[in-house]
């Protein structure tokens, strides 16, 4: 389905089949078509109607495309990328067909799409229109560094929380949930590096579907993405520095076991010494016929455990 916005005495919005855009693009007008469900056979025909080379009616019609910006004749086709955090971060892959006077924009997300609020804005939109398909394009990449901004706040709540459990006794489920944070930052500034980059080529290039005051607003853009891309090195820095705490003080829990337990063996050593002499079975052997000598034994050792406790504690060893 073609959903297709205009500005002709005031704003128009309609469904429109193919050859109703035909005729749309014939009279000169500037036109944004926002692709609503589409099948691959409209797409096709959008390809005929708007000379794309096949190359983008393919990408159009599948998902999985790289962030980039592709260069064509009569045309720019740009892939961008909206990201959704849920229980982990999804991207959803988002088209823009940019032309001297047309703009296509296909958002891949199912539930609620970044540009649903403008649709129903009347004001915002004639606004947007009046000012053409370059200053749509920069409003489509603003909304998705807008959410960028709000995953990050998502995120950087998760981690103070995951943090907290995690020095709490929250053992392996959190050190998993770290993990995973890390994975998703990673995924998250692969996705802002590849726009930057991206967004930097088009501010650099002469184009003649971006005007130079639209390019303006696409800076402001580029320092916003610049922002993101410090914040997510901050935290993949946070995440690797909150692992490799909680794995210090797991082995120095770990340490401190070993001590107690070493200590308490290397008290019974001597204890088990004098139980093991006295458990041989020979006939002849002093003190066995000694009507104090068990309890001899068992003060000498009582003896020798105190001593020793007592040895560790002043060397600090306890």
């Amino acid at each position: 389905m073609f959903e297709v916005f205009y500005l002709k005495d005031g704003l128009h919005r309609e469904t429109a089949n193919p050859e109703r855009l035909k005729e749309l693009l014939s009279s000169g007008i500037k036109i944004w078509i926002d692709l609503v469900d589409s099948t691959n056979e409209e797409i096709a025909n959008l390809g005929d109607i708007f000379d794309l080379h096949p190359v983008t009616v393919e990408d159009l019609s599948d998902e999985g495309t790289r962030v980039k910006i592709e260069v064509f004749e009569n045309y720019y086709f740009i892939v961008l990328y909206n990201l959704f955090l849920d229980t982990r971060l999804n991207k959803y892959e988002y088209d823009i067909v940019i032309g001297d006077n047309f703009i296509i924009t296909k958002d891949t997300r199912k539930e609620i799409k970044i540009l649903e609020k403008i649709k129903n804005d009347q004001k915002a939109l004639l606004k947007i229109l009046n000012k053409g398909p370059d200053f749509l394009l920069h409003v489509v990449m603003d909304r998705i560094i807008d959410s960028y901004f709000s995953i990050l706040d998502r995120i950087d709540i998760i981690i103070e929380k995951t943090e907290d459990e995690l020095f709490n006794d929250g053992g392996k489920e959190c050190i998993m949930k770290v993990i995973e944070l890390k994975r998703d930052v990673s995924l998250f500034k692969r996705i802002v590096v590849s726009e930057r980059e991206e967004l930097l080529g088009l501010l650099r290039k002469e184009s003649m579907f971006v005007s130079d005051e639209t390019k303006i607003y696409f800076r402001d853009n580029y320092d916003s993405i610049i922002s993101i891309f410090d914040s997510l090195d901050s935290m993949r820095d946070s995440l690797i520095g909150i692992q490799d705490t909680y794995l210090s003080f797991t082995s120095n829990k770990l340490n401190e076991i070993m001590k107690v337990l070493t200590i308490i063996a290397t008290i019974m050593m001597p204890l088990t010494l004098i139980t093991g002499i006295y458990g041989m079975n020979f006939e002849v052997m002093p003190e066995l016929k000694s009507p104090y000598g068990y309890y001899s034994v068992l003060f000498l050792m009582l003896c020798i455990g105190l001593s020793m406790v007592y040895y560790f504690r002043r060397k600090g060893w306890m």
